[in-house]
């Protein structure tokens, strides 16, 4: 059953990332199944590259571009009044702070839905930004929560208006079926302070012995040069930056864990892509993350992200590899299921066929 109402995306994207990988992936899994569904996408003018990356990734849906000067436009919004004015009563899905500010402006609150993918909070314009998204999402209609622990969360500091969809596999997972010489470790994310990367350097640069093991680093963001600096400076032999890729399917085959050093996460979808591809995952214990590694059963819960408490993680890791990585393979399968992307398309529609 359809939407009585049409249905637009609302969406400003940065770089290729988890969400936009999850608003691209799950728009056209949408639009195979509602006919009025429309992407709507704020170019912003100082960074074109990434809505035009992120456009790229649209295949079947329908999906329109409104330029952006800047965070407050008062272009942009006589643009999307006008589109919206012409849809009609629609129903308006937005992820981000810039989407839902927008979307508050040209559409009457009960007609919008906010998917909150998480914080990152590492500069003081980001706060406040955040701050505003906060007290917008207490006055939409549905706001969804990418994670158990994130809705939690919203329940106490006041949001009544929240339900769990969790983020979406976004890859044909692949196992691993070979042994590799060496243990490789993988980062695969942005290079932003947030996601604990110089850290993550840090420890491995204290960890004592350095021949049987390997980290792979991907990604890129406002730390690649640091983290180039860091490796080519400190003459790590075992460290390998590969820039950015979206073949995470075959980084992961060839992986034997993953790590994720981060200050503060919602539910990364790497962490899923790993998890589906019978990984052991290292981690820091925030967000969602501890409600999907068993410590020391499919991976490493670390105390917390300092470089001594991930250099303890490795160790630990390196000391029970073989037991970790046939307990993460045993629970490839469920994983696969409980986050595909038709059970995460059913329970989005659902919440547009409520409005």
């Amino acid at each position: 059953m359809q939407p009585t109402s049409k249905t637009l995306c609302l969406f400003a994207p940065g770089p290729i990332g988890g969400a936009e990988k999850v608003v691209s992936l799950g728009s056209e899994s949408i639009s195979s199944r509602i006919d009025s569904y429309e992407v709507w996408i704020i170019k912003e003018e100082r960074a074109p590259r990434a809505a035009s990356d992120f456009s790229k990734l649209l295949k079947k849906s329908k999906k329109k571009e409104f330029a952006s000067k800047g965070i407050f436009d008062f272009a942009l919004y006589r643009s999307l009044k006008k589109s919206y004015e012409k849809n009609g009563d629609a129903i308006i899905h937005t992820h981000g702070f810039k989407a839902l500010a927008y979307a508050s402006l040209i559409a009457p609150l009960n007609k919008i839905i906010h998917t909150h993918h998480g914080v990152t909070s590492h500069t003081l314009k980001v706060k406040i930004y955040e701050a505003i998204e906060f007290f917008l999402m207490k006055r939409v209609r549905t706001v969804i929560a990418v994670s158990d622990y994130m809705n939690q969360h919203f329940l106490k500091i006041g949001l009544k208006n929240s339900t769990v969809v969790e983020n979406p596999l976004s890859i044909d997972p692949i196992l691993k079926d070979k042994l590799s010489s060496k243990i490789k470790f993988t980062y695969v994310g942005r290079l932003s302070p947030e996601k604990g990367i110089i850290n993550l350097l840090t420890a491995c640069g204290e960890v004592e012995t350095k021949e049987d093991w390997e980290l792979h680093i991907y990604g890129d963001g406002i730390l690649r040069s640091d983290v180039e600096k860091i490796i080519t400076n400190n003459n790590y032999g075992n460290i390998f930056y590969h820039g950015f890729t979206s073949e995470t399917s075959s980084v992961y085959s060839q992986t034997d864990c993953l790590i994720l050093p981060s200050f503060t996460e919602g539910l990364p979808l790497t962490l899923i892509e790993a998890l589906c591809c019978g990984l052991p995952v290292i981690a820091n214990s925030v967000g969602a993350i501890p409600s999907l590694i068993e410590d020391k059963i499919n991976g490493i819960l670390l105390a917390s992200n300092e470089p001594i408490d991930i250099k303890k993680g490795i160790e630990a890791f390196l000391h029970s590899f073989t037991e970790m990585t046939t307990a993460a393979k045993a629970k490839q399968h469920y994983y696969t299921q409980r986050f595909s992307l038709d059970v995460w398309t059913d329970k989005t529609i659902k919440q547009y066929q409520r409005l």
